[in-house]
């Protein structure tokens, strides 16, 4: 990682460029080179891919008043009623006991 400096004309960029990838952490401005990252397909990979999805698609449709309820019961962990349900749910379909713990 580098830090750079800005001139008076930007207080900060984002994104990328040529390669690189600028952003910014902790108030500094940082730059690294673009990293393609690794993509496993592994079967257990793909598995817990499409759980998350079935997830995030079982919350959106989740009837206002059960997301409300999500909500309340989340706030005694200082979680957000959406963490909390995903959390549940991909610990029931890891069959972990720990899942997230």
């Amino acid at each position: 990682m580098a830090l750079i400096s800005l001139n008076i004309a930007f207080n900060e960029f984002t994104g990328s460029l040529d390669g690189m990838v600028y952003y910014s952490r902790k108030g500094r401005q940082c730059v690294r080179r673009h990293v393609v990252p690794a993509n496993p397909r592994t079967a257990a990979q793909q598995a817990g891919r499409s759980a998350f999805t079935e997830r995030v698609h079982a919350w959106k449709s989740l009837p206002p008043e059960e997301r409300a309820a999500w909500n309340t019961k989340a706030k005694r962990r200082r979680m957000t009623g959406y963490n909390l349900f995903m959390r549940e749910g991909l610990k029931k379909a890891s069959g972990s006991a720990d899942y997230g713990a």
